[in-house]
């Protein structure tokens, strides 16, 4: 039986999930409870758990493969590329259980620099932009394969707005014409008075009111503009 492209890059995902729990929470458990009592098992379990933080790493390399694999046939989203990056951060997780084994047993130390990790992360994460980079590759991807969700696109964060711009570049004209009455309501409605609020003012929400004021009347023209051929790409 055919497995489709979503169920083969979710089941990917979620066994990488199982196994590295289960592989960190054995490998501490078994250092913590066995090789400290017994010196003599020392060098038997840094082979074992070498062994296995290998394997696991080649699982999360099948697992970042079957999610490539995904977004080649059905675009880029926000949800698949923290997968992507949670993988990364995942090897980097099992890379420092490797340097506590062999070099620094303290479990302290293990957990500060795991605290040191996630958190690069997420500064890492902030300063990257990731819903541009995902604005990017879709109508990069446009390119070679002629798809493009304009809805989603239509719909990501301010972050994204100066690069999902080119979008009306693009050489399908109903594409083009559909995203442009998408930005044409979304100029309107972040006039309400919601949006007004100086609570929700922010850089990105400037620059991209600045990008929309300035596309208003070209926009205008197609705010009541029909798709003829909707090509729903399946997820």
């Amino acid at each position: 039986m055919k497995v489709p492209y979503s169920e083969y890059a979710r089941r990917g995902f979620f066994e990488l999930i199982a196994v590295s729990i289960i592989s960190l929470l054995l490998l501490l458990a078994v250092e913590k409870y066995i090789v400290k009592k017994d010196e003599n098992h020392a060098r038997g379990f840094k082979i074992f758990s070498t062994a296995l933080v290998i394997q696991v790493i080649l699982i999360m390399a099948s697992a970042f493969i079957r999610l490539t694999l995904y977004e080649e046939a059905y675009g880029f989203t926000i949800l698949r590329f923290y997968s992507h990056a949670f993988i990364i951060l995942l090897a980097a997780v099992f890379c420092l259980l490797l340097y506590k084994i062999y070099k620094d047993k303290r479990e302290n130390a293990f957990a500060f620099r795991g605290f040191i990790l996630i958190a690069s992360f997420f500064v890492i994460m902030n300063f990257f932009n990731p819903e541009a980079f995902i604005a990017r590759r879709n109508i990069e991807r446009f390119s070679d394969t002629g798809n493009l969700d304009i809805f989603y696109l239509s719909h990501l964060s301010d972050d994204a707005l100066p690069d999902m711009m080119k979008a009306l570049d693009i050489s399908n004209d109903d594409l083009r014409k559909s995203f442009a009455r998408e930005l044409y309501w979304r100029a309107q409605n972040s006039q309400s008075p919601y949006f007004s609020k100086w609570q929700s003012l922010n850089i990105s929400r400037m620059r991209a009111e600045k990008i929309l004021d300035s596309k208003i009347r070209e926009l205008e023209g197609y705010k009541d503009y029909q798709q003829q051929d909707i090509d729903s790409e399946g997820r």
